[in-house]
């Protein structure tokens, strides 16, 4: 079960870190005594996640008897999702049956940031519902199997749960692991390639910000300490920036005593599932600037915004400028980076 842990623990960690929760906790549950086996706790009002979530699980009575907790429900194959302002933020907790025991249970609660967006509290919610998927999966298995180190974050039950590729590196840029999408970005050499067995960038200056950024955060995985992650665009030979890298803590390398960074490899050329009506509403932009933000997520230069959208580029500027303002970014990697957490 020491590797199970592991595998649901890394789920819970790239969910939280891609949400933006900062605190979190796992557990299997037993339905007829409603107990609760801890399997992952994290962040400092994991403590009063835990509490909360038992209360939750009793029942409660009223004028007609006592009816069952909404958590628990043997008949449900998917999940139940409970969804409450908690302290100062959202909680998101949910439970799924661990066929095929009826008393068996997979319960994950995070504590996420307060938002408003539609579209991302949506996209949050399904992403929740995968993750307790997968933390069920997990428990399903009852020998789970042995694998070197890293290597558990290549189970298809956290693949699921990324968006974007990533990478776990060591302090010197070593690759441990880099899942599908990450592998193919490195293959395509947009930018990032592997390099004697290290993720390098193509640029030479580039390539010196990104070995600083992975040591600083690989360094402070190791300390425990949580500096803010660092978003790096990594242009092509010919100049072009396709990838952007987010490049944060993940944790102790097993067997090396060395600190590992996540390197999270975005595609600024995704085209967005949101459509600029969703984005006007969003950040309230005008149509021609939710149209100019549509044009600009799916990779085109200013120049040939301005020529589809039939404006000048000095308008463009502008337009761009206001993106910067109503989003709350200074850069073109920010804004896309901003704009594609809400695909």
């Amino acid at each position: 079960m020491k590797r199970g842990r592991e595998i649901i623990t890394s789920m819970v960690d790239v969910f939280c870190r891609l949400s933006g929760a900062h605190s979190s906790i796992a557990a299997q549950l037993n339905a007829a005594s409603r107990t609760a086996s801890p399997l992952h706790v994290a962040g400092r009002e994991a403590s009063a996640i835990a509490s909360h979530c038992q209360a939750l699980l009793q029942p409660m009575a009223s004028d007609v008897g006592v009816r069952e907790s909404s958590l628990l429900n043997p008949s449900a194959e998917g999940p139940l999702i409970v969804h409450e302002h908690f302290l100062d933020g959202r909680l998101l907790t949910g439970t799924m049956r661990v066929a095929p025991d009826p008393n068996a249970f997979a319960l994950a609660s995070v504590l996420l940031p307060v938002r408003q967006d539609p579209i991302v509290l949506d996209q949050e919610r399904r992403a929740f519902g995968t993750l307790l998927q997968g933390i069920a999966d997990t428990l399903r298995q009852e020998v789970v199997p042995s694998r070197t180190p890293g290597a558990f974050m290549s189970a298809a039950v956290v693949d699921r749960c990324v968006p974007w590729g990533y990478v776990v590196v060591d302090e010197e840029g070593y690759i441990l692991f880099a899942n599908q999408r990450a592998r193919a970005a490195i293959v395509a050499g947009c930018g990032i390639e592997s390099r004697g067995g290290r993720l390098r960038a193509l640029r030479s200056v580039v390539d010196r910000t990104l070995a600083a950024t992975i040591n600083e955060m690989a360094k402070a995985a190791l300390e425990g300490t949580s500096p803010p992650s660092r978003v790096i665009a990594v242009p092509s030979a010919d100049g072009e920036c396709r990838f952007a890298l987010k490049v944060t803590p993940y944790g102790r390398g097993e067997g090396t005593g060395m600190g590992t960074a996540y390197v999270f490899i975005i595609d600024l050329k995704s085209r967005l599932r949101a459509n600029h009506e969703e984005l006007a509403c969003l950040f309230s932009l005008s149509d021609k600037e939710s149209r100019f933000a549509e044009l600009f997520c799916s990779g085109l230069r200013l120049n040939e915004i301005a020529a589809m959208m039939g404006i000048t580029a000095n308008t463009a500027r502008v337009h761009l400028h206001n993106l910067f303002k109503k989003t709350g970014t200074s850069s073109q990697v920010e804004l896309a980076w901003k704009l594609a957490r809400v695909l």
